[in-house]
């Protein structure tokens, strides 16, 4: 009996190490992609930046429009309409930046549950190993009381 409970401590620990490089694993995974994340939401915040700045010069050009002759005033209108386009570029990005934003705070917090557990399984082997070397001692003691009955019976 005592050997199969060996076996069932040593089949869990075997299970709680696996689980541990399992987690450990992911933990790594999630840290890449959380950084890859990082980089694209840095790339697409400096579009706005550059797309502010043409705003401004889009709107000095409006006041100045009754001076210009048709020709340009027609070209004018194409680039508000470019511009139109490029704000509405820049709503799409800027809600997927706030998509992405969601999703890194989203993998940060199943990174940290995932450091939580792997804590938790590292305690648990602790715990398993310390209840093994009880059993053991319990093992060795039960052997000598054995010993002990029949040198007493002889």
């Amino acid at each position: 009996m005592s050997n199969l409970q060996m076996k069932m401590i040593n089949d869990r620990l075997k299970t709680s190490e696996e689980t541990n490089i399992y987690l450990n694993q992911k933990i790594v995974q999630m840290k890449k992609e959380s950084n890859e994340l990082l980089v694209s939401i840095s790339e697409k915040e400096k579009i706005p930046k550059d797309i502010k700045a043409r705003d401004k010069t889009t709107k000095i050009s409006k006041d100045i429009i009754k001076n210009i002759p048709d020709e340009e005033l027609r070209k004018l209108k194409e680039k508000a309409e470019q511009f139109d386009n490029l704000m509405e570029q820049l709503i799409k990005l800027e809600t997927e930046i706030e998509q992405q934003r969601e999703e890194i705070r989203l993998l940060t917090d199943k990174l940290n549950e995932r450091k939580y557990d792997c804590g938790a399984v590292a305690v648990l082997r602790d715990k398993l190993m310390a209840k093994e070397k009880v059993i053991e001692q319990q093992q060795q003691r039960i052997e000598e009381l054995e010993r002990e009955k029949w040198q007493n019976l002889l």
